[in-house]
């Protein structure tokens, strides 16, 4: 289990957004609990931030360079406990980068 947390050096953030007690945040705040200490101990230079915000849907962010994120999947809601770790260690592999948008 632990070779499955050791992210790749392209890695710059990972960042997980979910409601503190809403039914489809659950799967992703039982992944986080479970391996939340796996992932930073073996990752410990890399930022791990999780947002809790009401009502907000389950989503999961990898930002892989300065200026380019990875869009979170759209059907976060109907994945289970297990599945954020196979698709975070796929990497920017299957899906293609694009640049974040300046808030200003």
């Amino acid at each position: 289990m632990a070779a499955r947390f050791a992210f790749s050096r392209q890695l710059k953030e990972l960042r997980f957004h979910l409601c503190q007690s809403g039914a489809a945040s659950g799967s992703l705040r039982s992944f986080i609990t479970k391996s939340y200490p796996v992932m930073k101990k073996n990752n410990p230079e890399i930022p791990i931030l999780i947002r809790e915000a009401q009502g907000v849907p389950p989503r999961v962010f990898a930002r892989y360079g300065p200026s380019y994120t990875l869009p979170p999947n759209p059907n976060t809601e109907a994945i289970g406990s297990a599945k954020p770790a196979r698709r975070i260690g796929e990497g920017n592999s299957s899906r293609t980068l694009r640049p974040l948008r300046s808030r200003d």
